[in-house]
């Protein structure tokens, strides 16, 4: 949605860091270009993040705008920090019934933030929400039906399905650990949560009488998707492409950049404007990482089902550029003692 943050975290996956200003979202063309892509695919889940979308003023008309055209899941991820700006965005959440707010905490000592959570847990009655395995299995099938024509339940629906199906499964009782389709696909992860569940300890709530989900996500670590230690020494890690999907935080995030183009994750659609600032673009090891340009809206069908066929899988040639496990002492960020504000 925004470029723009303002925070300053070091090694952040959308580049965050780097003082991105401008190229915001919220305008007449970029509504266009989403308009496009919902006449032709479904979208089960839109996910709306920055930057720091908060920083835009009339946030809550652009998620008003979003839903005419799209009622199915909406997420909106946010540091929290600009919250005390929106406070009566909350109406929207609790009139809307088939959304998810993302608080990604970054300052654990913010009081705006500690208030704004109070703020939105006030409201109503709320539960743990917990997820199966198997739970996870039914929604991961079902959830990234990508062409037209395919079926997909509401989140509210989906939810209700969920409890009435697995209440009395033995794993039930476990709340589910990173959010939404986040599978535990390593040691590492595990570990980051076993930390940062000391401060919030609730992660995920279902609102029962507006339904619509609260979520609490912390960041022991960031990983860098680049070599380096800076922005002007920039490397791709040459990674198997296997192991560095099996590593990577966004297996499974496309991204709809300003140009109207899907790209296969948030690295590679801001990648070539890091690059071509830091007079990067020419450096051969980039090459396929310059020219990589997703996928358009018109693009012919091949391309389209290409990218829908590959979208959730390691490519051979692009996930390349990111770190593996192997790497996490070297790409693994200290990420709260990196965090300051703008």
């Amino acid at each position: 949605m925004i470029d723009s943050c303002n925070l300053n975290c070091r090694g952040c996956s959308n580049f965050s860091d780097y003082k991105f200003k401008g190229n915001i979202a919220y305008n007449s063309q970029y509504l266009n270009h989403l308009k496009e892509w919902f006449e032709k695919i479904v979208v089960g889940k839109l996910e709306l993040y920055g930057g720091e979308p908060l920083i835009y003023p009339h946030i809550q008309d652009f998620l008003a705008e979003i839903r005419k055209y799209h009622k199915n899941h909406l997420s909106l991820i946010t540091n929290a920090t600009l919250w005390n700006r929106h406070k009566n965005l909350i109406n929207f959440f609790k009139n809307d019934g088939n959304s998810l707010l993302r608080f990604s905490i970054h300052q654990f000592d913010n009081k705006i933030i500690e208030s704004a959570i109070d703020e939105v847990l006030s409201i109503g009655s709320w539960e743990p929400l917990a997820f199966t395995k198997e739970a996870i299995v039914v929604d991961f099938e079902e959830n990234y039906n990508f062409c037209k024509g395919s079926t997909w339940p509401s989140y509210e629906n989906f939810l209700k399905i969920d409890v009435n199906l697995f209440k009395n499964h033995p794993a039930f009782n476990e709340i589910y650990k990173f959010g939404f389709l986040n599978l535990l696909k390593n040691n590492r992860q595990a570990e980051q949560h076993n930390r940062n569940i000391k401060k919030y300890p609730i992660k995920i709530q279902f609102n029962k009488e507006y339904n619509f989900i609260f979520e609490i996500t912390t960041h022991q670590k960031f990983t860098k998707s680049w070599k380096g230690n800076s922005y002007f020494d920039m490397k791709p890690y040459n990674s198997d492409p296997e192991e560095a999907y099996k590593f990577c935080a966004f297996y499974d995030c496309p991204v709809l950049q300003l140009d109207g183009r899907l790209y296969k994750c948030p690295a590679l659609s801001t990648i070539k404007r890091v690059l071509t600032d830091h007079s990067l673009q020419a450096d051969k090891d980039w090459e396929p990482y310059i020219n990589y340009r997703g996928v358009g809206v018109d693009d012919p069908l091949e391309d389209l089902l290409q990218f829908k066929f590959n979208y959730d899988k390691a490519h051979n040639v692009y996930c390349k550029m990111c770190p593996t496990e192997k790497d996490a002492n070297y790409a693994d960020i200290d990420h709260y003692k990196n965090v300051n504000s703008k």
